[in-house]
């Protein structure tokens, strides 16, 4: 599994409050932005939609990501209000059904032989 489908498996949705779209239609957007130094991992990437990724560029919004690898979200707004997102799935339990997934496969497809 790849890391932008791991995050993809991990976040379920787009991570902005409230919202349910799928992560498969959303953007994968770096916490730190790839310009400033921000990392292509999963510590440092979330999605959203097109509505939250352009709210999170408005003025007065504030978004940090947990640098302790559980991918969550804390979401400021303009007038101080707090929102916290957890991803769906954490990153080792996702890696985790995608190979026993393989292995499944792999197994099915040898007792077909």
């Amino acid at each position: 599994m790849r890391g932008r489908d791991e995050v993809q498996v991990r976040d379920g949705t787009c991570r902005h409050p409230g919202c349910s779209r799928a992560a498969s239609r959303s953007d994968i957007d770096h916490g730190l932005d790839w310009a400033f130094g921000g990392r292509t991992d999963h510590n440092n990437l979330a999605h959203l939609c097109p509505a939250g990724h352009a709210l999170k560029h408005e003025a007065g919004w504030k978004v940090s990501q947990a640098t302790d690898g559980t991918g969550t979200l804390t979401w400021t707004t303009p007038t101080g209000h707090t929102y916290v997102t957890e991803p769906e799935t954490p990153i080792g339990t996702a890696i985790s059904a995608e190979l026993r997934s393989t292995a499944t496969r792999a197994n099915e497809a040898r007792s077909e032989e």
